[in-house]
């Protein structure tokens, strides 16, 4: 923060990565990356008195429903992959649209929740395909959303730790995603999920997904109960009551959809 305000008194325009440059500028993802590597730095003496929580769940109102019942409502069967975030670049929806192309088959839908400066190419990207587009959907919508789908599905090129990933899980819902940021601290190959690490294994695991199979050795929904709002809540107090004798940098983490 110093940095930054000395080099804006002075006209002086702050390093390309710093994490509030990118945060200005809107980047909230790549600002909490930078901010994540700036507190770890040894050199600074941070890194022993910082403590980074993630949001939590609602795990009271994020809770698995009847699957069945669930599509219904958005005209939804057969089996469901679900995007749900921004349409931006970073979020590479579009090599999610080919590797949904590339499964044979009539039976999976690929539904998109979101809007942004990419959707009229993904679009055309997807035109003759089974994939739906739903705009902006009401987070409180979300609920019933993910309980429809058999799978959420991110590509991203970096993210900090989404909401929707945390709220997928506690529907029950596995999640593929690329290992970027935190999320290969929830996600657990086999287990709750996939982390794809390139375009072959994101078809993979979504022509898995789209076969009906369901791989997983585990509870989706049992890998976040860490993650509640009430156990984030406990955390931060602890952190609070030890303030008094160790003074620490709390950073929370809920990087946008």
């Amino acid at each position: 923060m110093e940095a930054f305000r000395e080099a804006a008194e002075h006209g002086r325009t702050p390093e390309p990565g710093h994490p509030f440059l990118r945060l200005a500028r809107g980047d909230a993802q790549g600002a909490w990356t930078s901010l994540r590597r700036v507190l770890a730095d040894e050199t600074m003496g941070l890194a022993a008195r910082t403590t980074f929580l993630p949001a939590g769940v609602d795990m009271e109102r994020f809770r698995p429903s009847g699957k069945e019942s669930a599509k219904r409502p958005w005209g939804l069967s057969g089996n469901v992959l679900l995007y749900a975030g921004r349409l931006e670049p970073e979020k590479r929806v579009g090599d999610i649209i080919h590797a949904f192309s590339n499964i044979p088959g009539p039976d999976a839908t690929l539904v998109i929740a979101g809007d942004g400066r990419d959707r009229l190419g993904l679009e055309r990207a997807a035109a003759g395909l089974n994939v739906r587009f739903l705009g902006t959907v009401a987070h409180d919508k979300m609920i019933d959303l993910l309980n429809a789908a058999d799978a959420l599905v991110l590509y991203s090129s970096r993210e900090a730790l989404p909401m929707v990933v945390l709220e997928a899980l506690a529907c029950n819902v596995p999640v593929i995603s690329s290992p970027v940021g935190e999320i290969p601290q929830v996600i657990r190959n086999g287990v709750n999920g996939v982390l794809a690490q390139d375009l072959a294994s994101l078809t993979d695991a979504m022509r898995s997904v789209a076969s009906g199979a369901s791989p997983l050795r585990g509870s989706p929904r049992d890998s976040v109960l860490g993650y509640s709002v009430l156990e984030m809540g406990s955390r931060l107090l602890r952190v609070y009551q030890g303030i008094d004798s160790s003074p620490r940098i709390v950073a929370a983490s809920s990087g946008p959809h």
